[in-house]
């Protein structure tokens, strides 16, 4: 069975990455390709726009996050629209700015979400006052973290997991509200134990938007509670994590042969 990728950037380095040792070829959204389901396994790395080739093709065992799936991930109100109807704890959210002002009354910190498809921080403004509030289509209320993870869950099961830390040389001047790499924030993998809440929670938030794999961004409070961030459809892989992707894509290809 032959290999392929759609990648939601054609220049993806998780892609180039899983090309190594992988092997495979990349497709384009446009371009010389027709989808044959009894020869093919494609991965969609991160691609939520219906590609030309695709318009008829449904969820199928041999096509890795169908794009109608990737693209509830990507939006963040989608996303949480969906999190809601399925049960999967979330950061309380909202869309009205109302609202928003309320929880500034009461003394908790909100996140405006002017962008609901971004990464590392971008479109994110932190509100403590209502004077910095800001118009967005999402608001959430900070949820007060006790640690904070990413899990990668393919197939139903966890195939790794890190944690989030800060580093030792981390800037000294860092938002305490945003945990980003530029704020010093990195994944880490030693010393770690995944409560089995946050297994759970990781699990029940790739099913529920119907993904077949995602690295689910959460974070556990003190009292215990769990809540999601976000489910990543493209995310940025290394070491470990590559060998884990090839391990799981290589073994669910071979399950047809």
């Amino acid at each position: 069975m032959n290999l392929y990728y759609l990648p939601y950037h054609f220049a993806s380095g998780s892609v180039r990455e899983l090309q190594k040792v992988l092997g495979g070829l990349k497709i384009r959204q446009h371009g010389n390709y027709a989808f044959r389901p009894n020869r093919q396994l494609v991965v969609n790395w991160g691609h939520g726009i219906v590609p030309y080739w695709g318009s008829h093709v449904v969820p199928n065992p041999r096509l890795l996050n169908h794009w109608d799936s990737v693209s509830l991930a990507v939006n963040k109100l989608k996303a949480f629209k969906v999190f809601k109807q399925h049960e999967v704890p979330t950061p309380d959210w909202t869309t009205d700015i109302e609202t928003a002002k309320g929880w500034l009354d009461a003394g908790r910190v909100v996140i405006c979400r002017t962008k609901l498809s971004s990464m590392e921080g971008r479109g994110i403004v932190v509100a403590t006052r209502k004077d910095e509030l800001v118009p967005a289509p999402l608001y959430t209320k900070l949820f007060p973290k006790e640690k904070e993870y990413r899990v990668h869950v393919f197939k139903g099961e966890v195939i790794d997991y890190v944690q989030k830390k800060l580093r030792t040389d981390a800037p000294a001047n860092r938002s305490k509200y945003i945990r980003n790499t530029a704020n010093g924030w990195i994944f880490a993998r030693s010393n770690i134990q995944l409560p089995l809440a946050v297994v759970d929670c990781a699990k029940k938030a790739v099913s529920s938007l119907g993904l077949d794999f995602g690295a689910v961004d959460l974070a556990i409070g003190a009292s215990g509670k769990v809540v999601v961030f976000e489910v990543n459809t493209a995310p940025g892989i290394e070491g470990t994590t590559i060998t884990k992707y090839k391990e799981a894509i290589e073994a669910y290809k071979n399950s047809f042969q």
